[in-house]
């Protein structure tokens, strides 16, 4: 299946990484905090991927009080691809990381590991996860 002309991937939160694959290839890559970029990226994507957002029992306690920044970017990223008819797919977590950080396969396709903050890091992670194995079947969020 032929990649997206144009994918943007966002791994949300309270720093937001970003990841630009054009034609399959990672071709811009960013982080910035919240949704400040966001609106730039969305509205001219064919496809965008995002990190998905679950509270889970274990991490509750240490969430009280929080304002959920992923889950705020996460509505934004929503509301703009819906208003420019764009596709929206979400990913868990767990695709691109193991109890180290980023699995070995996704960290050898992100050869800038080292000089990459951690958000660009998985947005690219998201990225390739989406571009190997997401679009089998039709199905985004592989």
């Amino acid at each position: 299946m032929t990649p997206p002309a144009r994918l943007v991937v966002f791994d949300p939160g309270e720093t937001t990484g970003l990841a630009v694959f054009t034609d399959g290839r990672p071709t811009f890559w960013s982080q910035f905090p919240w949704w400040a970029r966001v609106a730039e990226f969305v509205p001219e994507s064919d496809m965008v991927v995002v990190e998905a957002f679950r509270l889970y029992a274990r991490h509750a306690q240490a969430q009280i009080g929080s304002p959920f920044p992923a889950v705020q970017v996460i509505g934004v990223i929503r509301y703009l691809a819906e208003q420019h008819s764009v596709p929206v797919g979400f990913q868990p977590a767990s695709a691109i990381h193991d109890r180290n950080g980023l699995t070995p396969p996704m960290a050898r396709r992100v050869d800038t590991v080292s000089r990459l903050g951690r958000h660009q890091r998985d947005a690219l992670a998201h990225g390739f996860y989406y571009l190997d194995f997401g679009r089998k079947n039709g199905d985004p969020t592989a």
